[in-house]
């Protein structure tokens, strides 16, 4: 009912053609008609619904992944190693300002060149484990 008294307003919208130029004018044009007052809730079913889900094309290109398990660790290597690295870097820069802090503890400043260096190495990995990806459906 809020939609067809908000979408009174424009009925007469197409007495001007002018004022008829945009997608919203259009779909107010098209919609302001409808009955609005029932749910469409009310109208599904669950089990139709899940039917037409698995039987459409869709669903079958979801399901069916062509992703191998060590094509699966490298891609999780890269991402974990250039978090690890990005982590690093933010580390470097937090402790390259506690330096100017006397009394601070320096050996934390270690924590930032290691992680870089783990998460470069851990990407490198998986990148070497990514190498011998062959393009292509089936491959």
């Amino acid at each position: 009912a809020e939609i067809k008294d908000l979408g009174s307003a424009i009925y007469n919208i197409n007495e001007n053609p002018a004022r008829v130029n945009n997608v919203l004018a259009k779909t107010g044009e098209l919609l302001h008609g409808l009955d609005w007052s029932d749910s469409i809730f009310g109208r599904l079913s669950k089990e139709k619904v899940n039917q037409l889900y698995k039987e459409s094309y869709t669903f079958k290109i979801m399901a069916s992944h062509n992703v191998k398990m060590h094509e699966f660790i490298g891609l999780l290597m890269i991402f974990i190693g250039t978090t690890w690295a990005g982590y690093g870097l933010y580390l470097i820069m937090l402790y390259s300002n506690l330096i100017l802090i006397p009394g601070q503890e320096l050996i934390k400043a270690l924590h930032g060149p290691v992680f870089v260096g783990l998460g470069a190495v851990i990407a490198v990995l998986g990148s070497i484990e990514l190498r011998e990806i062959l393009p292509g459906k089936n491959r």
